[in-house]
């Protein structure tokens, strides 16, 4: 979830800073991350990051994942039989261990998401702001 949220505000400084507060207020704030992560650096530097590139496919799995956590719903009205019970189980197993692989590459996850703007706008700045953010 840290990461997740590490990484949302490293893109809302890049905002303000390359572009500014009323634009991004006005036009990009409602928008998903994974949105965000993809549009912005295509309106700052005319270049579009890859949607199929490992940084962006990490990105969407961590988003996933940190969106089944935190808007999980308990289901014990949905049991209805012991076989109910053990799909239950077996789902939330699966779930941990999908948390614990995420939790696990989630620094990997932010590395590459960082790089990828980095390389999309190589501007010194821009590593800057980001790093600042992201050891904030």
């Amino acid at each position: 979830m840290f990461a997740v949220t590490a990484l949302e505000h490293a893109i809302y400084r890049y905002a303000l800073r390359r572009l500014s507060h009323e634009f991004f207020v006005k036009h990009l704030d409602r928008l998903s991350l994974l949105a965000k992560w993809l549009v912005i650096p295509k309106l700052v530097t005319g270049k579009a990051p890859d949607e199929t590139s490992v940084a962006i496919s990490s990105l969407r799995e961590l988003i996933a994942t940190r969106n089944d956590l935190v808007h999980a719903k308990a289901r014990i009205k949905d049991l209805t039989s012991i076989k109910d019970a053990n799909k239950m189980f077996a789902h939330a197993k699966h779930q941990a261990d999908t948390i614990a692989k995420c939790a696990a590459n989630a620094p990997k996850v932010v590395e590459r998401v960082v790089r990828l703007l980095e390389e999309l706008d190589p501007c010194e700045d821009v590593s800057k702001i980001v790093h600042d953010t992201l050891q904030e």
